[in-house]
């Protein structure tokens, strides 16, 4: 029989067109903090643990505050004013909360807990990824949001896993005031944190003879107004590129990740059209006999052309192509991360992908729905869930290196992440990195290849548990089960 700890009480006094929403965010928290919520309404007093409305009344032990005009402010269909953005400080990181007044997070003693702040609202805004809805509707939906565009940037909050803010928050009154100190996600191996690992494998062969001649020509005629430059990658390049063996590459970074202990998800091109042919390397035979060579064991996922987001039949064509050598891939991608949140998950539904890694900035790292926590979707359309898990991306290193991005060194991206890493810890959250396999190359990008191989072992330092994609998907629907399990 399940602890009845676990089991908290919930009585919503909103709106009836905002109650899926609350209720989702709810659900999402309990999720991560393993706990079993169970919804009221109306005018309820007994039993009740948590009362979520505008008119706080003594008798509940835990009250957190909603902002009536929240659900108004859904039924417009527009972005939340970023001069209400209220923000304070909370475990040393400024936080932002939305619908919410100026003054203090929360009151709290041994059976009385007040939230000040409308923290369901608020994650609802960011976890449905309100602002590119409603950007969407008058924008082409194949172009990619822009990061500008976003509350992250304009209050530069990127870096801030606001979601995780707000239920950590939610767990800390929690164990204050209802279940003493058993609230909380519970890690692989009794870890802090988690981090995952990814490669996105757009080329096969990056260096084949046509690019090396190419790069070779570019370099020769730049010799003049950067000679050291071009000389160095002349060089370089000619004695390290005419024997290049992309499949042996590939194995030595399967196996450095395997002396550390660690796994990653290969995410593969499998579409037969592309603006470069080298990305078309799953349609040749002895690159396909490579790969199922080199993955044959290891996690493999799809990374879906552009237009794989928005096309359910081209999703299903290259899902079908990657399934010839690789029976039931569990993950997605989509390339140069062109997703949009409603179309793209519904497609994935369809075809029972059973989670996607997709949703990050390609201009920055960061938090883009403000999670950093596996969660479900949100389909404002049908004002319900998606049935599949999104495992947010946080880190891509090509956001880091880029001129078009935030255009970073390798020592500088070190620091950062690590930065990165101790908020994460501070939470007890997770983190997701991709770097894709072209980018280990030292002679393009020198210390990138050693940056990866540092951070991994500078998360394990922290005490994270650092793996593969699939592996936290294992760990994340089952995870509840085995607490359960351990509290009986």
């Amino acid at each position: 029989m399940m602890n009845r700890s676990l089991d908290i009480n919930i009585l919503l006094d909103v709106k009836e067109d905002f109650i899926v929403k609350a209720k989702y965010v709810f659900d999402t928290y309990c999720e991560i903090l393993g706990l079993k919520p169970h919804f009221f309404y109306g005018k309820i007093s007994k039993d009740i643990d948590i009362y979520y409305g505008s008119d706080f009344k003594p008798i509940y032990p835990l009250c957190i505050y909603h902002n009536k005009d929240t659900s108004s402010f859904f039924q417009k269909r527009e972005t939340y004013p970023e001069f209400e953005v209220r923000f304070n400080n909370y475990k040393n990181e400024k936080i932002p909360f939305l619908f919410s007044k100026p003054g203090k997070i929360f009151y709290a003693t041994n059976n009385t807990g007040r939230i000040y702040k409308d923290i369901i609202a608020s994650g609802f805004y960011f976890l449905s990824c309100w602002q590119e809805h409603i950007h969407s509707q008058n924008s082409d939906p194949a172009v990619r949001f822009n990061f500008k565009d976003s509350l992250q940037y304009q209050w530069d909050f990127a870096d801030v896993p606001v979601v995780d803010a707000y239920c950590d928050i939610f767990g800390s009154i929690l164990d204050i005031t209802i279940i003493q100190d058993q609230a909380g996600i519970k890690w692989q191996h009794k870890k802090d944190f988690c981090v995952t690992l990814s490669h996105d494998i757009d080329y096969w062969n990056f260096w084949d003879k046509d690019h090396l001649k190419k790069t070779n020509r570019y370099n020769r005629k730049r010799l003049k107004s950067n000679f050291t430059r071009s000389m160095y990658k002349l060089v370089a390049h000619n004695m390290t590129k005419h024997n290049s063996n992309p499949e042996k590459n590939m194995i030595n970074i399967i196996r450095k990740e395997s002396k550390l202990k660690v796994r990653s998800t290969n995410f593969l091109i499998v579409a037969d059209k592309s603006d470069d042919e080298r990305r078309s390397y799953f349609a040749k035979d002895n690159y396909r006999n490579q790969i199922k060579h080199v993955f044959t064991g290891y996690d493999v996922g799809l990374h879906g052309s552009p237009e794989s987001a928005y096309e359910t039949e081209q999703a299903q064509d290259e899902l079908d192509r990657l399934k010839t050598l690789f029976l039931e891939p569990a993950g997605y991608r989509s390339h140069k991360l062109s997703f949009e949140y409603y179309k793209t998950f519904d497609i994935l539904v369809k075809m029972n992908i059973k989670y996607d890694s997709s949703l990050g900035y390609w201009e920055h790292i960061g938090f883009r729905a403000g999670i950093s926590f596996p969660f479900k979707p949100f389909n404002i359309e049908e004002d319900r869930s998606f049935k599949i898990i999104e495992i947010p991306l946080v880190v891509m290193e090509t956001s880091m290196l880029s001129h078009l991005g935030m255009n970073m060194t390798a020592i500088q991206s070190y620091q950062r992440l690590k930065r990165l890493i101790k908020s994460c810890k501070k939470f007890n959250s997770h983190i997701s990195i991709l770097w894709h396999n072209n980018t280990f190359d030292s002679v393009d990008y020198p210390l990138w290849g050693e940056l990866y191989w540092q951070i991994i072992k500078y998360a394990q330092k922290e005490n994270g548990w650092v793996c593969s994609l699939d592996e936290l998907y294992e760990f994340w629907i089952h995870k509840n089960e085995r607490q359960n399990n351990i509290k009986c």
